[in-house]
């Protein structure tokens, strides 16, 4: 009777456990799931801002000397392009492009031409909208990021991945000026 008992309260516990590790166990997979898809999007922001790039040096070209600048933004752009990089994760060339870009927008509002022009004015502002929108996704992944890797170091979590490897996300740099 007792022992009945015993491996009643025992098997009871052990189905407890199994039902709460797989349920941690699916929650922690769509996390790194979420995690995953919020990276691609910052991506596709990033590559679609590059191709704002040909443009807004089109709508200045017209009325500034093509420089130093201009050069090293398709520089940049096509190095992305070409081998798929993403140079909007390192904070100095992000630092970089940003400086460029700023310098560039710095020099056509000093032109009297393109203060008025409406396609650069567009650009000018999807640009800056478009770095909003990544600082602020990227502000966003990193408490994801911050929140799934604190549960790397919960025992549930550890159990679960004990076999398995418990890879941190990296925190991302986005330097916005």
């Amino acid at each position: 009777m007792f022992t009945t008992t015993f491996s009643t309260i025992i098997s009871s516990i052990i189905l407890i456990l199994a039902i709460v590790l797989i349920e941690a166990n699916y929650l922690f997979n769509l996390r790194r799931k979420e995690l995953d898809l919020y990276i691609d999007k910052i991506k596709k922001l990033i590559h679609l801002r590059y191709d704002f790039f040909p443009y807004l040096i089109e709508a200045i070209s017209e009325y500034l000397p093509k420089n130093e600048e201009i050069d090293n933004l398709i520089e940049i752009r096509d190095q992305a392009r070409k081998y798929r990089i993403y140079p909007g994760w390192n904070p100095e060339t992000q630092k970089k492009i940003n400086q460029i870009i700023d310098s560039l927008m710095v020099e056509a509002r000093k032109n009297l031409h393109l203060k008025k022009e409406v396609k650069f004015l567009e650009i000018e502002r999807e640009i800056k909208k478009m770095n909003e929108v990544i600082a602020d996704m990227i502000e966003k992944y990193n408490r994801m990021v911050n929140g799934y890797n604190n549960k790397l170091y919960n025992p549930i979590y550890f159990l679960i991945h004990i076999f398995k490897s418990r890879n941190k996300y990296p925190r991302l740099e986005y330097v916005n000026k």
